[in-house]
Formats: C-alpha cells, structure tokens, sequence
C-alpha cells in the first residue's frame, strides 16, 4: 500500500467524465489517487469531480464558518440501472472513529470531521444525493 500523504497532480484518461478543470486535478493522498483512477476507468461512472463543491459548516474548534470541499462528487449507473450522485469523502480510518485516548488534536480532528460531515449529509438529502467516507479499510479491501 502507497504512502497516504503522496500528492500528486492527475491527468484524467477520460477527461470528458470529469466536471471542471481537468488541468488542475490535485491529488492529497494516494488513497486519493487510487480512488480517482477507479473514478476515471470505471465505465458505471458518468462523471465525478475533486474538490468542487462546497459545503458551509460552522467550524466549532475556530468558532467560526468556515467550507467544505468533500475530495469527490461522482454520479454514476448502479448494478439496477439507476443513476445515483454521492459525495465521497476519504479519510485515515482513524480519523472516522471518536478517539479513545485523551489527545487533544486527535480530538479536535474529529469533532471537527462530524460538523463537516453533518452539514455534507444535510446538503446530500436536500439534493437526493448519498454522502459516504472512504477510509483505507474500504479502498483496500
């Protein structure tokens, strides 16, 4: 398995899936990167984007509203037929879990995950969108 924090620039294989500038796809981890390969040769992906929605939350670590940008939308054709849109967040599986031990940025990464991700959920629903996180469990199974 590749090195999480492996940033890289990506150049799309079937550019015209993909909904925004494919000249500037940035990439912050290889979980990332894996991801986007399999978005980008997936054939039940219609298209799917990195970092282009945002989503307003109210950041309760800074006090302060602050966005979202989830690492990626993607609609795409289900084993049924049926067209789903979803916004895919991919995260260290332990920054998905409430942290057991009393570490104070440990902490803060996650409250600050769950207010982010509520707010991502909510924007979901009302667009009849699905929401998901991604950890490396899921991507590597």
């Amino acid at each position: 398995m590749a090195s999480k924090w492996q940033q890289a620039w990506f150049t799309p294989t079937n550019p015209q899936k993909y909904i925004g500038d494919v000249n500037k796809i940035f990439l912050r981890s290889s979980w990332e990167m894996t991801f986007a390969r399999f978005l980008d040769r997936n054939p039940n992906v219609l298209e799917w984007a990195s970092e282009e929605i945002s989503i307003e939350y109210f950041n309760p670590i800074k006090k302060r509203p602050a966005k979202y940008f989830p690492d990626f939308y993607v609609k795409y054709q289900n084993k049924h037929g049926e067209i789903i849109k979803e916004l895919v967040e991919i995260k260290p599986h332990n920054q998905v879990i409430k942290p057991t031990k009393k570490n104070k940025q440990d902490m803060s990464v996650w409250v600050v995950n769950m207010e982010k991700w509520k707010n991502a959920i909510q924007y979901c629903k009302s667009r009849h969108m699905k929401f998901s996180v991604l950890t490396e469990k899921s991507l590597y199974l």
